[in-house]
């Protein structure tokens, strides 16, 4: 994995060894970002909350292109050290991200968190949509999402029918739908 485009570009990332968590990768970030620049004008000055983060790679990549603050979430110790980790490698201001140990299923919850311009939801494929969807209802009854926010979910292509459900009773824009093998990923737009 490497940091495609910005001021870490080339910078190697490191990905815990296993099937712990499940980098995204760099063929299908490339398409994501590009998506992500035409549905949002551009990383600057955006708010950027990298839930289920493992890595921290697409926190990183929008770091990278220009993001303002990026707040990582993450429940696995291991998964947060190399998140750190790789902060430290493209050497991030530290003023520019927050790193928070926590289910990101309870951040609906939490109080102290800005509100977010842009939302990476990449969590495990054993993840319903339906739990999903409600996760993003209620950050945003909760005044955690921007009024223009963008959330984008990566999910198992098997999965598709039921995303296309949630994404309908969602009543958001869908910005970018696209499958890349069996992965899937949906951008949407707070309408």
């Amino acid at each position: 994995m490497r940091v495609i485009a910005g001021d870490y570009r080339g910078r190697t990332l490191k990905a815990l060894k296993g099937d712990t968590t499940r980098p995204t990768t760099d063929r299908v970030k490339e398409s994501l970002m590009s998506a992500l620049v035409s549905a949002t004008g551009g990383f600057e000055d955006l708010c950027v909350l990298d839930a289920f983060a493992g890595s921290g790679q697409l926190g990183i990549e929008a770091l990278s292109r220009g993001a303002a603050r990026v707040c990582f979430c993450e429940q696995g110790r291991d998964a947060l050290r190399i998140v750190e980790s790789n902060l430290n490698a493209c050497k991030v201001d530290r003023s520019r991200y927050q790193v928070l140990r926590s289910d990101s299923l309870k951040l609906p919850q939490r109080s102290g968190l800005p509100q977010f311009d842009l939302v990476f939801l990449d969590p495990p494929y054993a993840f319903e949509a339906k739990q999903v969807f409600e996760w993003i209802r209620a950050m945003d009854e909760a005044g955690k999402l921007a009024k223009d926010a963008v959330v984008s979910y990566e999910y198992d292509r098997k999965s598709a029918q039921e995303v296309s459900v949630e994404v309908d009773a969602l009543k958001w824009t869908t910005v970018s739908a696209r499958t890349y093998g069996d992965t899937a990923v949906v951008i949407l737009r707070r309408s």
